[in-house]
């Protein structure tokens, strides 16, 4: 009897191990042999080769389940990892050193030393005069921090002008304000023409600071059809979106030497309702919804 339920036990112990076993593919090429133990927000707990670690959930391309002992197959690591490497090299035409070169500068964009961060913006922007290394920056932003992005945004618009656009576009409606704010702003410096609507939604967002660089932009290109948009938002509760705010109308308007004495929001009503007519419209204002939801917030791993 102590020999039957001994098999017993050590039977259920081994079908345990072999359903509870895991193979994890990852993009990098890698195959991870462990236990999937939990999920921690956007991680995987992972108990592999005798130890517990944690992959970004992102990074695993599916996960199947066999009786494989958790061990770390070094050299079948080695091997993916090369290939992955000739991959990358063909995708970016940048070589390992290169990029570790790029990731590295984009780090020290964060530095809190202003030397440091200056020279890496400086270098960055010269290296991103280079199609590869710009596309591969532009194709790389996503995974980086928003502390980061925003300086990324800067860098790329610096370096290839309207080439950046789209992606402007795109980190216009990010969920942190500081990446929507540089986004709006730089839309403007580069006199992007598909961005007024962009721009004009960054008027009605709840943050201050993208209202301000919307104010910018709006002012960059000369768009007088914001007037409306802007003549609220020198009633807005922050003094820095009013004076943001009225330096656009002033900027929009100063080829008329009457509406540059203009001051409150009563006054430029008045100016508005007298010229409003000489303005052509291509959007309608009262139909604009925010750029994010006033709980957007990015959210840290």
């Amino acid at each position: 009897m102590y020999i039957r339920f001994f098999f017993i036990t050590a039977s259920i112990a081994l079908l345990t191990m072999t359903v509870w076993s895991d193979t994890l593919y990852m993009r990098s090429g890698v195959q991870v042999h462990g236990v999937v133990l939990r999920e921690e927000g956007n991680r995987l707990v992972v108990r592999t080769g005798g130890r517990v670690v944690r992959l970004p959930r992102d990074s695993v391309m599916k996960i199947e389940e066999n009786n494989k002992d958790g061990s770390f197959d070094q050299e079948a690591a080695r091997k993916a990892l090369e290939e992955r490497e000739k991959q990358l090299l063909e995708e970016t035409g940048l070589t390992r050193e290169q990029r570790q070169e790029i990731d590295a500068l984009i780090r020290h964009l964060a530095d809190p030393d202003p030397v440091v961060q200056g020279d890496a913006r400086r270098r960055l922007t010269t290296m991103a005069a280079e199609k590869e290394v710009f596309e591969y920056i532009q194709n790389q932003i996503s995974s980086w921090l928003p502390v980061h992005i925003a300086h990324i945004l800067d860098i790329l618009a610096s370096a290839g002008g309207m080439h950046a656009g789209d992606t402007l576009l795109e980190h216009a409606t990010h969920p942190d304000p500081t990446v929507r704010g540089m986004s709006i702003e730089l839309l403007g410096i580069i006199q992007h023409k598909n961005a007024l609507e962009t721009m004009l939604r960054g008027l009605l967002d709840h943050e201050p600071t993208v209202r301000m660089a919307a104010c910018a932009a709006l002012a960059a290109i000369g768009a007088r059809e914001a007037t409306p948009l802007l003549i609220d938002n020198l009633q807005y509760a922050d003094p820095g979106v009013n004076n943001y705010a009225g330096e656009a109308l002033a900027v929009i308007w100063k080829d008329n030497d009457t509406a540059t004495t203009l001051k409150t929001a009563e006054e430029w009503l008045q100016f508005w309702n007298a010229h409003q007519e000489s303005v052509p419209r291509t959007i309608d204002l009262e139909s604009l919804k925010p750029l994010v939801d006033e709980h957007a917030r990015f959210e840290y791993c």
